[in-house]
């Protein structure tokens, strides 16, 4: 369970990370006869939080609608476990 929460919380985070890349790596300051990189906190600063949250979230909503609507629910099937003898797997199991 709580490898899907951190997975959803990293993927939630992939449009920040982007702008951060996309911030340090392509833009320069507002001064043109200044070259220095702009810091990590006056990044997060100028950056548009409320749009970065909106991508974050649409980002999560629609791989869990694109998983949820891939994945077959075999509530009606038994669970079949893998069968293990002699040190070999000799029957995979079944969900």
């Amino acid at each position: 369970m709580i490898r899907i929460v951190l997975e959803n919380v990293l993927l939630f985070f992939v449009p920040t990370a982007l702008y951060l890349i996309y911030t340090f790596f392509w833009t320069k300051t507002s001064d043109e006869s200044e070259s220095k990189k702009p810091t990590f906190f006056g990044a997060i600063e100028d950056a548009p939080i409320v749009w970065l949250i909106a991508a974050g979230i649409a980002l999560v909503g629609v791989t869990m609608a694109i998983f949820g609507a891939r994945q077959e629910a075999r509530i009606d099937q038994p669970y079949e476990p893998a069968i293990y003898k002699d040190g070999k797997i000799t029957q995979p199991g079944k969900k």
